[in-house]
């Protein structure tokens, strides 16, 4: 392999929409392994099967996550761009979900979307918990950097995050940080 294409093959994967080039990254594992234990602590009783939307769900690893820890879940994926004929297309800075969930699950989502506050309120109609992840701007050094850096629309604190989940009409149930110290997931109720 010659300079020049090494070099080509390294701008061609940054430019991947959404950083899909990064979707086997440990820190993505982490966040999916995370989020399955929070789903799986939820209060559910007499919600079986769980319905569960995977919103952003890229490449499908929460759904292993989660089917490794709880027996009956309808586990559908929606994504702005599946990469399987079983995810449905779904546009969350837009659209409502298409029918009620007993939970949503977001991971590496709202970094993509402008209006945080409009996606969770239409969320909040739809589903009764949410597993949500954000990664906080108090994390990083830099953060306008990482925006450009990263393609993302929206960086907040995690106190601004947890803000607008509450205005939005989620109450938290949960908070946890990622490994690498950059990511917040939080469940809700």
């Amino acid at each position: 392999m010659t300079w020049f294409s090494k070099v080509f093959r390294r701008k061609a994967a940054s430019s991947a929409p959404f950083n899909l080039h990064e979707q086997d990254n440990a820190a993505w594992k982490d966040r999916a392994r995370i989020a399955a234990d929070m789903v799986a602590n939820l209060p559910l009783e007499g919600h079986r099967p769980v319905k569960l939307a995977d919103i952003g769900c890229g490449d499908c690893k929460f759904a292993a996550e989660i089917g490794a820890r709880m027996g009956e879940v309808l586990y559908r994926g929606f994504d702005l761009l599946p990469q399987s004929p079983e995810v449905q297309r779904y546009d969350i800075s837009t659209e409502d979900l298409p029918e009620s969930f007993d939970i949503a699950v977001l991971l590496g989502v709202l970094e993509y979307v402008e209006d945080v506050p409009a996606a969770l309120e239409r969320l909040r109609r739809s589903v009764r918990h949410l597993v949500v992840s954000h990664s906080v701007k108090d994390a990083r050094p830099d953060p306008e950097r990482s925006m450009r850096r990263l393609k993302w629309k929206t960086l907040m604190s995690e106190e601004e995050f947890s803000t607008a989940l509450e205005n939005a009409g989620f109450s938290i149930a949960d908070r946890r940080l990622t490994a690498n110290g950059k990511t917040v997931i939080w469940a809700c109720r």
